[in-house]
């Protein structure tokens, strides 16, 4: 299961695997390969879209957009941390990454050793959990370039544990 701890009824599975299925159609067959880095050339182009029919249909008490696969509480990504904490790495403490073996590079440092020689665990939990968490707070008070610099770090910084 994807989602430990989470129970999906078989109309809510049906529901996913039909965006999920859709999803893949789209951005095989309607998406131009350099979309992610265009986005604004297509916008105009968005309506057409398979994906974006199917959403629009949605009422609007629903999330319209969402990351799903890093759509975690922090405390359950820290909790992974522990359950494999001789498997979850680190580069300069920004983006985490699992490996069942040795890294392949040198540049990669265990997540546990960094908690364990920070002094203060807690502080360093916290410090992982400001750094993937957008708060209103933060919304309000930062600039757009950081709100979005920080929205992309916290997006990408745990896909190599989330997506393992």
């Amino acid at each position: 299961m994807k989602y430990p701890g989470m129970e999906f009824s078989k109309d809510e599975i049906l529901a996913n695997e039909i965006f999920i299925d859709l999803r893949d159609k789209t951005l095989q067959d309607e998406i131009p390969s350099d979309f992610l880095q265009k986005t604004y050339k297509y916008f105009d182009e968005f309506k057409n879209y398979s994906m974006f029919k199917l959403i629009r249909t949605i009422p609007k008490t629903s999330i319209f957009h969402i990351h799903s696969d890093v759509c975690c509480k922090p405390d359950w990504l820290l909790a992974i941390f522990e359950k494999h904490k001789d498997k979850i790495y680190t580069r300069e403490n920004k983006h985490f990454y699992y490996f069942d073996g040795p890294p392949p590079e040198e540049t990669y440092t265990l997540v546990r050793k960094l908690r364990e020689e920070s002094g203060n665990p807690e502080e360093f939990d916290q410090r992982i959990k400001d750094q993937i968490v957008l708060l209103p707070k933060d919304i309000e008070s930062m600039n757009p370039k950081d709100l979005w610099d920080k929205f992309i770090l916290g997006l990408v910084s745990c896909f190599g544990v989330i997506l393992h």
